[in-house]
């Protein structure tokens, strides 16, 4: 997570000074409109959710065609609430249950021993389950995805049992290699 946010740091930066050199270049008839402008884009989502803070000043330019007004703007320091908050942001797991026996942390304990349900969705794509089907109806079509989900409820509660016992009763299914499984699954 912390690569993933330096990254985008790089990145944001180099967007940031993009616009910054775009607001170099406009000119505007007077500071009010300057000002406006200015307000406007640091105002934008964009800006506000930005982890570098940005900076400008209205600098008057006299041409041969009378006063003009730009904006001197600079990208400056990094801001630490904001890095907080992207920092939260990705450490946050929202995991929902129905079991109100367990915390929230030994539901995420059981969570990360379930990564046997995340195969369970590749068993479903597999030759054997969702292969390419020849109905034409939709209406078909929803049945038939909805019956193999239920198929695949049916094998996941299954498992949950299979695992249930295995912890209340302490044995374990072997693999092939006589080595015992730590989570055994309905596909084993």
């Amino acid at each position: 997570a912390t690569r993933q946010l330096a990254d985008r740091q790089d990145k944001e930066a180099q967007q940031l000074d993009r616009e910054l050199r775009r607001w170099e270049t406009r000119h505007f008839a007077c500071a009010a409109d300057a000002e406006a402008a200015w307000t406007a884009w640091r105002e934008s989502p964009t800006v506000i959710r930005a982890v570098w803070a940005v900076h400008g000043e209205m600098i008057e330019e006299i041409d041969r065609e009378g006063p003009a007004w730009r904006v001197h703007a600079t990208r400056g320091e990094l801001r630490a609430e904001q890095i907080a908050a992207e920092q939260f942001r990705r450490s946050t797991f929202i995991l929902v249950s129905n079991d109100p026996r367990r915390t929230a942390r030994e539901l995420l304990e059981a969570y990360k021993t379930q990564f046997v349900v995340e195969q369970d969705h590749a068993v479903l794509k597999g030759p054997l389950t969702v292969a390419p089907l020849f109905l034409k109806d939709t209406g078909k079509i929803t049945a038939y995805v909805y019956v193999v989900y239920m198929a695949l409820l049916l094998w996941q509660c299954m498992q949950a049992v299979m695992r249930q016992n295995q912890t209340r009763l302490g044995i374990s299914l072997p693999y092939p290699n006589k080595a015992l499984q730590p989570a055994p699954t309905t596909k084993r």
